[in-house]
């Protein structure tokens, strides 16, 4: 925000401890177990100079491996990268904290597919926040 005496601080919440699943019941689509078993995205917003903090997140969504441009780690950034349960699919997605929008990768193959860990790789000498890949 242009000011040093306001801290944005980007969590996934829980609302129990995080429990992968086996791989094997992943392949076969099985991921009912699992279902909500992600976090919610809360945005906290601290103001140093009042002590105010606010949160702001998204409604119902199941957010989990969440990954940020390495360029902008430490600062206040627009765009998180992870997994998300779609229907019984996990997918990839870019998430906007500005504007909740929540883009799923589209060429992704779900039936052979399993998104897991992604890693964000930022595109060299290019200084956009959403410049590189998944």
């Amino acid at each position: 925000e242009g000011s040093s005496k306001v801290v944005y601080v980007d969590v996934v919440c829980y609302n129990e401890p995080p429990v992968g699943f086996p791989l094997e019941q992943a392949r076969s689509g099985d991921v009912e177990d699992w279902r909500g078993g992600g976090g919610e995205v809360k945005r906290l917003r601290l103001d140093r100079s009042t002590g105010k903090c606010t949160m702001t997140g998204w409604p119902d969504n199941c957010f989990d491996e969440p990954k940020i441009n390495p360029k902008v780690d430490g600062v206040q950034h627009r765009y998180s990268y992870g997994v998300i349960d779609d229907h019984g699919m996990l997918r990839v997605t870019k998430q906007d904290h500005e504007t909740h929008e929540v883009l799923k990768w589209k060429e992704q193959d779900v039936s052979r597919e399993l998104p897991w860990q992604p890693v964000f790789v930022p595109e060299p000498y290019n200084s956009q926040e959403d410049a590189g890949v998944v």
